[in-house]
């Protein structure tokens, strides 16, 4: 049992379900709900139904009775799904598969379900049944007729040498998708990390703290490829993002202390070549952001606890020039050509393999390879970033000072550079 939700709570989810279900615009859906409809699809019908759309998600108007069965076919979920606004689950009962089809007597049916891009008609289900099963034990001759009258299927070929095979050369014209496609669970689940996300946003959502621990949820997996080599090849788009990612982050701004603390909790790594490297979760500044927009109640305590952060690694990286200028000037304090060097040149020296990545969230410094024992004082770490601001103006202050850190590391590399 459920109460309804808010147009507002029913509204959000319905976009977001309509971006998750791989939808390439809004307008895209608007043209799904016309043909389901059986309405035309010209520009201005589909132009009618996006206002109608926007006033939806402007909390305008909401859904109508007559949507309801469309949006929840569309968006691959059941009523009940969308009138609580997906706190709610129950199985869509009008969900396509091969069995329903094959029970089907309309044409429109049989012909959406051939063009799907996901090839249902080409694979059998978790019964090892095809579409052409089903249907025969359902005597559909209709719809065999029609498969073989299209030219879809054939029970009989044309190749005399396909007799050999057991068969008639039965066969059919629809191309079947790429073989990466198909038969991909076990490496779907290695490297589609995307999975592993959708399982944290699930662990947060009942609370299952132990369980955010097995998954490494606040880490990624790039984080154990880097050293002071590989560090070379991060971009941007190293730190992904998904629906599931924004879900996931979401989710963790509506958390508790406690999973907060644990998102804000440096960690380390130690990747299969190089020395152990520590982070925080990739994610804390959107995870800040996100906070300081909804005017979470926490979000002051853990945007101090950011500058906090930011600032121990800001010191470790001044000590870490200090100390590399120091050992440079120790090493050419017995050569002839010491008295030619300037404190300026040992501090660009200090400064030559300084480097941040990932629009400044990245920060690599490794000690000049001159210098004894140069590993004590390199490292590889990330900082946060907050892009937010906060009417609050004691939050706004951390926030400031937050960003003037931000600045400070970018600063090293425009010297460096200089």
């Amino acid at each position: 049992m459920y109460m309804t939700s808010s147009n507002e709570k029913i509204a959000k989810y319905i976009f977001q379900l309509i971006k998750k279900r791989g939808f390439k615009s809004e307008r895209q859906f608007c043209k799904e709900y016309l043909i389901a409809r059986g309405e035309p699809t010209d520009s201005v019908h589909i132009q009618n139904m996006a206002t109608r759309m926007n006033a939806i998600k402007t909390n305008k108007n909401g859904l109508q009775l007559d949507d309801l069965p469309i949006f929840a076919s569309l968006l691959g979920v059941s009523v009940d799904d969308i009138l609580s606004a997906g706190s709610y689950h129950a199985p869509a009962p009008d969900r396509v598969t091969n069995y329903s089809v094959a029970f089907s007597k309309d044409k429109k049916e049989w012909k959406a379900f051939l063009d799907r891009e996901d090839k249902l008609f080409l694979n059998p289900d978790e019964y090892n049944k095809n579409l052409i099963d089903y249907a025969i034990e359902a005597e559909n001759y209709p719809l065999l007729k029609y498969l073989v009258k299209e030219g879809i299927v054939w029970f009989v070929g044309d190749e005399k040498d396909e007799c050999y095979l057991g068969g008639f050369g039965a066969g059919t014209c629809l191309k079947r998708r790429d073989f990466t496609n198909l038969d991909l669970l076990n490496y779907n689940m290695k490297y589609q990390d995307d999975l592993r996300i959708g399982m944290i946003s699930l662990a947060l959502k009942k609370n299952d703290f132990d369980m955010l621990t097995v998954l490494k949820a606040r880490e990624l997996p790039v984080l154990y490829t880097l050293n002071f080599l590989s560090a070379m090849s991060l971009k941007p788009d190293s730190i992904p993002s998904s629906y599931n990612i924004d879900l996931m982050i979401k989710l963790i701004a509506e958390s508790s202390e406690q999973t907060l603390s644990y998102f804000f909790d440096t960690f380390d790594v130690e990747p299969k070549y190089g020395s152990v490297n520590t982070f925080i979760c990739p994610f804390a500044g959107k995870i800040l952001d996100l906070m300081i927009k909804k005017s979470n109640g926490l979000a002051g305590k853990f945007v101090k606890r950011a500058l906090s952060y930011n600032q121990s690694v800001l010191k470790k990286l001044n000590d870490s020039i200090e100390k590399s200028i120091a050992s440079l000037k120790e090493l050419h304090s017995n050569q002839l050509a010491n008295s030619y060097y300037r404190n300026t040149d040992f501090r660009e020296e200090a400064l030559r393999d300084y480097k941040t990545y990932v629009d400044g969230t990245f920060i690599f410094f490794r000690a000049s390879i001159y210098i004894k024992e140069a590993h004590k004082l390199s490292f590889l770490t990330n900082i946060i970033q907050v892009t937010a601001s906060s009417k609050d103006p004691s939050i706004q202050f951390y926030i400031d000072e937050i960003n003037d850190t931000c600045k400070q590391f970018i600063a090293f590399e425009e010297e460096k550079n200089a």
